[in-house]
């Protein structure tokens, strides 16, 4: 009876049951209050009217609006393959990006072929060498692309292994042949931060690649000294770990990222940057700090959730200074 009971009530709270009929966490959740202690352990159901009037609370809280600084964040903190969320046109409309910042999912062969272990705790379902990544990152150019989803004047920059850039150069020189382009490739000294691991055959990382590809002769934002009239140095020079890092323990220096950013959008804000492999969502952060639009798109459900937090606290902490 108190399974049939379950039952019923799962369907008018849209909730599903483990095989064995038990309530799920949801199940509790929604039914406190519902039940009574009885003798010997039983319990014993509500009248209908009450579960009907359980339903209409259920409904009532899902159809609160969302907290400050979250609404409409489901389009753009993504949980999907980049691939496959790349081709819905409503999160991803006609000329809308202005920038792609980026650090492609890469490494499973890099504790061979490179002399050091990932230190890395988080794992992956499905890990990428990095010809694997530099071709996926190819594919997910073309898309932006072929989709028609980058601005006429647009931005690429993907850090990747500075051993292995050579396979991500033509992957995603190739998406964009035919234009005008300019590309270079530039590199992110971490100050002594890299992997300090002995090896007797390798030096150590204390450096990336970025790759930079300018669609259009897009031209980039003064120097943030003012020193408009030199040229940008090509070496950016930032420690691997800084204080802004410590609750979300972002991947990429969070100062570099607004760096790069406002580099590319010349200093304007209101520009949608994008990272089709987001990661812990550093990115969007970044993008946030300086007043512009953002989306991400993460395919590891652990990732895309810490990503979601440091999004929603980012936002928050954006429009309390506003």
């Amino acid at each position: 009876m108190i399974t049939r009971f379950y039952s019923h009530l799962a369907q008018l709270i849209d909730v599903e049951l483990t095989p064995k009929g038990k309530k799920t966490e949801a199940m509790v959740s929604a039914t406190k209050g519902i039940f009574t202690p009885m003798g010997g352990g039983q319990v014993m159901a509500a009248s209908v009217n009450a579960v009907e009037s359980l339903h209409m609370n259920v409904e009532a809280e899902a159809a609160k609006p969302p907290p400050p600084g979250i609404e409409g964040d489901e389009d753009k903190v993504i949980l999907d393959d980049c691939e496959k969320a790349l081709k819905d046109e409503r999160r991803f409309p006609h000329r809308s990006i202005s920038v792609v910042l980026t650090d492609p999912p890469y490494g499973q062969d890099y504790e061979g072929s490179s002399g050091y272990r990932p230190h890395s705790k988080v794992t992956f379902s499905n890990p990428l060498t990095t010809e694997e990544a530099a071709k996926l990152c190819g594919r997910v150019a073309r898309l932006l692309r072929d989709k028609e989803i980058i601005r006429e004047q647009f931005i690429w920059l993907s850090f990747f292994p500075i051993d292995r850039i050579h396979l991500l150069v033509p992957e995603v020189l190739g998406a964009f042949s035919g234009l005008d382009i300019v590309h270079q490739v530039l590199v992110w000294d971490k100050l002594d931060g890299g992997m300090k691991l002995a090896c007797k055959r390798f030096f150590r990382r204390d450096a990336e690649a970025i790759l930079y590809v300018n669609v259009g002769n897009k031209p980039l934002s003064p120097e943030l000294d003012g020193q408009s009239h030199r040229l940008h140095s090509s070496i950016f020079k930032y420690e691997e770990r800084d204080e802004e890092k410590e609750e979300f323990k972002f991947w990429k220096s969070p100062k570099l990222l607004r760096h790069l950013i406002h580099l590319a959008t010349f200093g304007h804000s209101g520009q949608i940057i994008l990272d089709p492999f987001a990661g812990r969502g550093s990115t969007a952060v970044a993008a946030i700090g300086l007043g512009n639009d953002y989306r991400i798109i993460e395919c590891e459900p652990g990732q895309h959730d810490i990503a979601w937090q440091a999004v929603r606290k980012a936002r928050r902490t954006q429009s309390q200074k506003a």
